[in-house]
């Protein structure tokens, strides 16, 4: 069944000022699932996503301070389990599920670290620059997490995570280090604080939420500018490109010499005229692109994590 709104392929190329609008089909929507419909199972999604961050970040911020170690690890195993069942549930294709198990992969490593030093279990001083890169490296590799199982655009994905590192970055380099200041303005230590974690993360999810909006937005007119799914990639069938090999095998040269920024505008370039694509070389390019992009995020994440690690060196008290 043809999908609605769509363009057929023996339509006349539009011409060069015609303006593409936002697709009107979801891309989660045209995918084959083989239970449930796309609506039941988004819902599903959201519902396992939201009790995975309960369980996770916020039960652990309502026991009693410090926080028994047994406890805090059994409720973020939870928020795991809840987090691997939403990739069951997604309503993606098995691309995107992929890269939603690395990034899951990547948020389980970094529990364990986070737990012990939240109940001050480890046998040696840590910083509060190591504490807070792994709180902003976590809740990245959660959005990343979110974000592919929602099939957002690789490049709507990369802007969306370039904002979450400048905004967060800056959150925690500079605003953990005032909240804590006008927590405790007799210089006491987190010892004497029971709320320091709830602090924190409260301002960190009110930086986040927002940006995963905004991704959602912006995602539709990226879709319009390089089409992967739906209505604008099937009108842009008929648009021929003469430089279209040239650019497809720069950005498989870019791709292996690691200058990502590079291999993700010649892919752009390559995907904006799918036709100039002949054979399996299409289906490369999208590959191409969302490797890219995937590198292009952890570069960041761990640039910003190491970052935060440096430049605060203030012991973090048991």
């Amino acid at each position: 069944m043809a999908l609605r709104g769509a363009v057929p392929l023996g339509t006349p190329a539009k011409g060069a000022g015609t303006r593409l609008t936002r697709s009107a089909v979801a891309p989660w929507k045209i995918v084959e699932l083989a239970w449930g419909g796309a609506r039941h199972r988004s819902l599903l999604l959201y519902a396992i996503f939201i009790s995975g961050v309960f369980a996770g970040f916020a039960l652990p911020s309502m026991v009693t301070q410090p926080p028994d170690y047994l406890t805090l690890q059994s409720l973020r195993y939870l928020s795991c389990v809840l987090f691997a069942a939403g990739v069951l549930a997604a309503p993606t294709n098995a691309h995107n599920r992929a890269l939603a198990l690395f990034a899951l992969l990547a948020f389980t490593l970094m529990i364990q670290p986070r737990s012990l030093i939240a109940a001050g279990e480890l046998g040696f001083q840590v910083t509060y620059g190591m504490q807070d890169a792994l709180r902003f490296a976590s809740v990245g590799a959660l959005m990343a997490y979110w974000l592919t199982l929602r099939m957002r655009h690789p490049i709507s994905c990369i802007i969306t995570m370039g904002l979450y590192s400048i905004v967060c970055g800056l959150h925690f380099l500079f605003g953990s280090t005032l909240i804590r200041s006008l927590a405790v303005p007799s210089g006491l230590g987190e010892s004497d604080v029971s709320h320091d974690e709830a602090y924190i993360w409260s301002v960190t999810l009110v930086l986040t939420v927002p940006m995963l909006f905004f991704c959602a937005w912006i995602d539709s007119y990226v879709r319009s500018a390089v089409p992967l799914y739906g209505i604008e990639y099937k009108s842009r069938m008929h648009d021929l490109d003469p430089k279209a090999d040239t650019r497809y095998l720069q950005g498989w040269v870019a791709f292996w010499l690691f200058i990502d920024v590079w291999a993700v505008e010649r892919a752009s370039r390559v995907l904006r005229t799918p036709a100039a694509l002949k054979g399996d070389r299409e289906w490369y390019a999208r590959t191409l692109l969302a490797i890219s992009s995937t590198r292009l995020v952890i570069v960041m994440l761990v640039a910003v994590s190491l970052t935060i690690v440096l430049v605060n060196q203030t012991y973090r008290p048991f």
